[in-house]
């Protein structure tokens, strides 16, 4: 492994994994068009956090997740 980190191509090997890295990255990164999972919970609380300084929608207790400065 030494001498591979050595050699001349490693730089090469370095740039080239991290292109193909950030061409996967940007593949579809548009998709899906709507919201994932927790999406559902965590951007209405934020978008209350964000318009209110409170969740305000969530008054039940199992939708406050954490406190608002963090756990």
């Amino acid at each position: 492994m030494k001498q591979f980190a050595r050699s001349a191509i490693a730089p090469y090997a370095i740039y080239l994994i991290s292109l193909i890295a950030f061409a996967m990255r940007l593949f579809h990164l548009g998709q899906p068009k709507g919201f994932i999972f927790d999406e559902l919970y965590y951007v209405n609380g934020a978008q209350d956090y964000l318009k209110y300084g409170v969740e305000v929608d969530g008054l039940k207790p199992e939708f406050i997740v954490h406190p608002p400065v963090g756990k």
